[in-house]
């Protein structure tokens, strides 16, 4: 069962396990789906009295230390300005640490409104499964793929912009 609604201000999705690795599988051809988010996120802000702002938070494997942390995040600083010779070493560094998993946020605002937030993964996740699934038996859409299982990039740009032409229209006036 794959869950979009509007929780306390949260649009979610949610998926099995099992579900969440069959849909990664179709996720990676379509990273750049973030793209086609983003840019149908700003169609719609476009047109609306809405406000979006991106937010991006990091959360931690069980058990990462403070200093950990900000050892990772003194290390991602510093390997954005260090020469190309230093660039492996500061990246072995990094990948010693535990790996942080971001979470990317969409932070919708209007006048005399509460916030309203959009997970954009689970956006892209939700455009990635099938809307038939259920949450036992998540299924990435076939219809995503042409016949030679590549990437139909007009079908997954039409069915970005339903999923978000959809959470717009669910907003509160």
């Amino acid at each position: 069962m794959v869950s979009h609604g509007v929780g306390d201000g949260v649009f979610f999705i949610g998926f099995s396990t099992r579900g969440r690795t069959d849909v990664r599988i179709y996720l990676g051809p379509c990273k750049s789906g973030t793209a086609h988010a983003a840019r149908n996120i700003r169609k719609q802000l476009d047109m609306s009295t809405w406000q979006g702002a991106y937010e991006e938070e990091l959360t931690w494997p069980a058990g990462t230390t403070p200093e950990q942390k900000q050892e990772y995040s003194a290390l991602q600083k510093c390997l954005h300005g260090v020469p190309p010779e230093e660039h492996d070493r500061v990246a072995a560094l990094m990948s010693a640490l535990p790996q942080p998993s971001p979470l990317y946020t969409l932070r919708l605002t209007k006048e005399a409104q509460t916030d309203q937030t959009v997970d954009i993964w689970a956006l892209c996740y939700q455009v990635s499964a099938s809307a038939e699934a259920s949450l036992e038996q998540m299924r990435a859409d076939e219809q995503l793929f042409d016949e030679d299982g590549e990437v139909d990039w007009r079908a997954l740009d039409d069915k970005t912009k339903a999923v978000i032409e959809a959470i717009f229209a669910s907003l509160p006036e």
